[in-house]
């Protein structure tokens, strides 16, 4: 499995039924309500002399659709959730070792069509190959 998708395997299983909100690496453009998607991602070469690694970066959207939740707090209370179960955490990604998750930044804005609150996160993680 590539460090791409055991990473994406990772997260999805660490937020799955830990937050709030379901969880979608894609999400059909009727879904309405709360949901987070696991969206793009980096992948860097990270290797010694003795090991495979990779610096990873993984993007994680929050979307709030929910016209009754008006504002950007609904929207920033999945967005801790989501950093709360991933920041420091060791995931087990399948056929490496993870040194941990960092938070980069997170970003919240409000979607062109001015209903639709759109929270931004990214996550670090370096893995090494076991």
């Amino acid at each position: 499995m590539s460090a791409e998708l055991a990473l994406q395997t990772a997260v999805y299983q660490a937020l799955n039924g830990n937050i709030s909100v379901p969880v979608f690496d894609f999400v059909q453009q009727e879904y309405a309500g709360q949901y987070v998607v696991i969206g793009d991602d980096t992948t860097a070469e990270l290797d010694t002399d003795l090991t495979t690694g990779f610096d990873c970066t993984l993007t994680l959207h929050v979307w709030d659709t929910d016209d009754t939740t008006a504002g950007r707090a609904a929207c920033k209370s999945v967005m801790g959730e989501v950093r709360e179960t991933l920041d420091r955490a060791s995931l087990n990604v399948s056929g490496y070792t993870s040194t941990g998750v960092q938070f980069e930044f997170s970003q919240t804005m409000l979607d062109p069509d001015n209903t639709t609150i759109h929270g931004v996160l990214r996550m670090r993680v370096t893995l090494r190959e076991e």
